[in-house]
């Protein structure tokens, strides 16, 4: 049997190894650096998209319905998208609501208008009746008193005549 024997550089690896080490840093320190930025980028996006979609909701719950979002927002088919989108469709549905009521209302004052006129007729109307009824009254109350002249003078011509 033989001694096998093998010539380690030690140094070398160790160097190598070094090397490698530096490497891996190097890596890690610009990821860690992009990973930053992206973070820092992605958030201010996000946060931008918050405060976007946070302020349109305060404008509405003040009925302010005359904001409105920009179309790059309303095609996003993120979370927020699909907030800002509910938020427009609020938006419209106020604006279709108030369209309605400000037609029933129109209406209302219109046939409001039509019953003050209807009221003023039928008023005008009933005080023609009562006159002409007051004036029939008076006419039968002189006819009445004719009458009963005209009886008593029958009356006396009678019993006068007879006598």
């Amino acid at each position: 049997m033989g001694i096998m024997g093998a010539d380690f550089d030690a140094e070398s690896i160790y160097n190598e190894m070094e090397h490698f080490k530096k490497v891996c840093l190097l890596v890690l320190v610009i990821f860690t650096g992009i990973i930053t930025i992206a973070g820092l980028l992605f958030s201010d996006k996000i946060s931008r998209s918050i405060k976007r979609s946070s302020d349109f909701a305060k404008e509405l719950a003040e009925f302010n319905l005359q904001i409105s979002i920009s179309k790059k927002e309303l095609r996003k088919k993120d979370e927020f998208g699909i907030l800002v989108n509910s938020l427009e469709n609020i938006r419209n549905n106020f604006q279709a609501l108030i369209g309605k009521i400000n037609a029933s209302s129109s209406q209302v004052a219109l046939t409001s208008n039509q019953l003050t006129a209807a009221s003023t007729h039928s008023a005008r109307a009933a005080e023609e009746v009562s006159h002409t009824i007051h004036e029939i009254a008076a006419r039968a109350e002189d006819q009445m008193e004719s009458t009963m002249e005209g009886a008593l003078k029958t009356n006396y011509h009678g019993t006068n005549s007879s006598g």
